[in-house]
């Protein structure tokens, strides 16, 4: 986080929104999502 808040010139709040939030992240974050749902509807259903 240190290189993102030097490379960004920015403190370490705005650092982390716009390392959370570049496309990258976002698809790693919907793929999660979306395992984590299908594994509870596994779950659900007894598979």
């Amino acid at each position: 986080m240190v290189v993102t808040m030097g490379l960004l010139n920015r403190g370490l709040a705005g650092a982390q929104r716009a390392f959370f939030n570049t496309p990258c992240h976002d698809a790693e974050r919907r793929f999660h999502n979306r395992a984590m749902d299908l594994l509870e509807e596994a779950a659900d259903t007894g598979l």
